[in-house]
């Protein structure tokens, strides 16, 4: 980058557009529709590994790793500019999901907005560890009661809350295992060591490719 070179500016629902619209829902590029290339490559990945994984529905993976996709996405924002910058982000992702006809996905993010929420709590440790836990569930608390009576809607809010402590448990590998975990089950599946490795590292590649979209802007983000 030069001396007096600055990353562009851009708003959070422009951004966030831009993304969904351009990297997850409706990226089509030279008459090929990439959303659906990106999880026929992801089936042919896994499957390389474990042919069991050949027979899984392509339409629900494809739904799947939408969904997965929006969660890392928020999780990226979230690791990168804390908790209360990113209620307008989530909060523009219902709105985008609802105008687009797709709460069904919005719906189906609790699952992994759970798991992501106990990965803290799989970090190894005493009585330090159950020191920390204790600690983030504080601050959780405290975050929903805030924007709970500021009127922000209570699942948004807990989305955002409960990736709140979640940075150690995700530069662990904790985090990633469990969402892929998470995303097996919905999936109705059960794949060889091989096979779980390498839909893992597709779970920690949507998250580096969500921070290196929010890396590359100067986010305006309003109090």
């Amino acid at each position: 980058m030069g001396l007096f070179s600055s990353k562009p500016k851009v708003g959070v629902e422009e951004f966030c557009r831009k993304f969904y619209d351009s990297y997850v829902f409706r990226p089509v590029i030279a008459d090929t529709d990439v959303s659906s290339s990106l999880s026929e490559s992801l089936l042919e990945f896994v499957t390389e590994a474990d042919e069991s994984f050949a027979t899984v529905d392509k339409t629900l993976l494809q739904k799947e790793a939408n969904t997965l996709r929006l969660e890392l996405f928020g999780l990226a924002w979230q690791h990168r500019l804390k908790p209360d910058r990113t209620i307008p982000q989530v909060v523009f992702t219902k709105n985008y999901l609802e105008e687009n006809g797709w709460l069904d996905i919005w719906e189906a993010i609790t699952d992994y907005s759970k798991a992501i929420a106990r990965s803290p709590g799989e970090i190894p440790g005493g009585r330090s560890r159950q020191a920390s836990n204790a600690v983030i569930a504080r601050s959780r608390l405290d975050f929903a009661l805030k924007w709970g009576k500021a009127g922000i809607d209570k699942d948004s809010v807990a989305y955002v809350a409960n990736r709140i402590g979640t940075d150690q448990a995700w530069n662990r590998g904790i985090t990633a295992s469990m969402l892929t975990d998470t995303l097996l089950d919905r999936l109705g599946r059960k794949l060889n060591p091989d096979g779980r490795s390498r839909l893992e590292a597709a779970v920690v590649g949507f998250y580096l490719g969500a921070m290196e979209a929010i890396k590359s802007v100067d986010l305006q983000i309003r109090s």
